[in-house]
């Protein structure tokens, strides 16, 4: 079982063209929010339209998980936006925040919505659990990362194998651990990289191999 983990396009479409033309490759790509940028000076409602292309062209499924930037409304910056349960539904169908795919029990939290619990093979969260060197950017120092979900994974409530996230660009370290679960975040590079930073998870094999993009790789055995 091989995942693509991939983060954080904000729109840039040469990387949802890179994912397209090697999608075949894996069982399951993994896209952990911001999507779409606001910032942009393309519409939001045209890169939208854009991501729906890439999903519904996909070969394999598209697990993905809102992130800050997956509104239409930048006032409201919260929770799932219709348009990104309503590609849930074309890609895995069903809009349901847990699923079941080749075997795997998979959690799918969106932006800002209360942790879950449970025992996950695969949790999806944009934003990684505070204190997590997934969480730390870099060069600043700065901890995005999610205090609610932290609790949860300290407290045993949420017990997932592998916690695929992003949000923070340039993170300490792409790999991390909390108790028993490996946090993984690919990062996000500048849009001059041909590729988008990624990281490719071999169940199967029990590795996760990390490439950003631009030269640089790192790879890790996943504790058995």
């Amino acid at each position: 079982m091989r995942i693509l983990h991939v983060t954080d396009f904000h729109g840039h479409q040469p990387w949802f063209d890179w994912v397209s033309r090697n999608a075949a490759n894996y069982d399951l790509v993994a896209l952990t929010g911001d999507l779409i940028d606001e910032a942009l000076r393309t519409p939001v409602d045209r890169q939208i339209e854009m991501v729906r292309k890439f999903g519904e062209g996909l070969q394999g499924k598209l697990l993905i998980c809102s992130g800050n930037h997956d509104t239409r409304d930048v006032e409201l910056p919260y929770g799932a936006a219709d348009w990104i349960q309503e590609l849930r539904a074309r890609t895995i169908g069903t809009k349901e925040s847990v699923v079941e795919i080749h075997g795997l029990r998979i959690g799918i939290s969106d932006w800002c919505e209360a942790p879950m619990w449970g025992d996950f093979d695969l949790l999806l969260s944009h934003q990684p659990p505070a204190k997590s060197c997934t969480a730390i950017q870099r060069p600043e120092g700065v901890d995005w990362g999610d205090i609610g979900l932290r609790d949860y994974l300290d407290a045993e409530l949420l017990k997932p194998r592998l916690v695929l996230t992003g949000h923070v660009h340039q993170p300490k370290r792409w790999v991390g651990r909390v108790g028993q679960s490996v946090i993984l975040n690919p990062g996000r590079r500048r849009s001059t990289a041909a590729e988008p930073a990624r990281i490719d998870i071999d169940l199967d094999a029990g590795t996760v191999r990390w490439n950003s993009g631009m030269g640089q790789r790192d790879g890790r055995r996943l504790p058995g």
